[in-house]
């Protein structure tokens, strides 16, 4: 009588290879989850330089200003505009020329919630665009945004370079 031999792998090869998979995920997972929060963080500030270009240029084209307000450092997202909402940042145009948003008075363009995002350091908000494009501020430069997620080591700081709303997004490493 003939034998025939069957090919495969035995439950050792696989159990081998299940542990072998299982210690390089735990060894890459710490390094993944930093690199997605540097990479969310990186990105949350590309969003809020784009949307402050887009705020000039609104101003400049509807020939009156827009306001966008930052959360104050230390705070957590709150609603700025009485919707229910939480935002980090609202930018609207101020038709009522007070600077705070009023529900049927301003118009809404742009807002933002970054989720669990700690705001580190504020001297950004309230950032003003007048109809001439250059900023309106009662604050002296540097005008500095730097948020982190809590308990991580990165930070990312976005800095408003001059009045007409030029910006540079740094990493700083603690």
């Amino acid at each position: 009588m003939e034998r025939i031999k069957i090919k495969g792998y035995t439950l050792i090869e696989i159990m081998v290879t299940v542990v072998i998979i299982g210690i390089t995920l735990l060894a890459v997972a710490p390094n993944l989850t930093g690199s997605i929060r540097r990479q969310a963080l990186e990105s949350n500030l590309v969003e809020l330089s784009s949307d402050l270009k887009k705020s000039r240029a609104d101003a400049m084209v509807e020939g009156t200003r827009t306001v966008t307000l930052i959360v104050d450092a230390a705070q957590p997202s709150q609603d700025f505009d009485g919707d229910g909402k939480k935002e980090h940042y609202i930018t609207f145009i101020d038709n009522n020329r007070n600077g705070a948003f009023t529900q049927g008075v301003d118009r809404l363009l742009y807002r933002k919630d970054w989720g669990n995002v700690y705001v580190e350091t504020n001297t950004l908000s309230p950032i003003v665009f007048m109809p001439q494009g250059t900023i309106f501020s009662t604050q002296t430069a540097p005008w500095i945004l730097s948020i982190k997620f809590p308990n991580h080591d990165s930070e990312y700081s976005l800095e408003l370079l001059s009045i007409v709303g030029m910006t540079r997004i740094t990493r700083i490493h603690l």
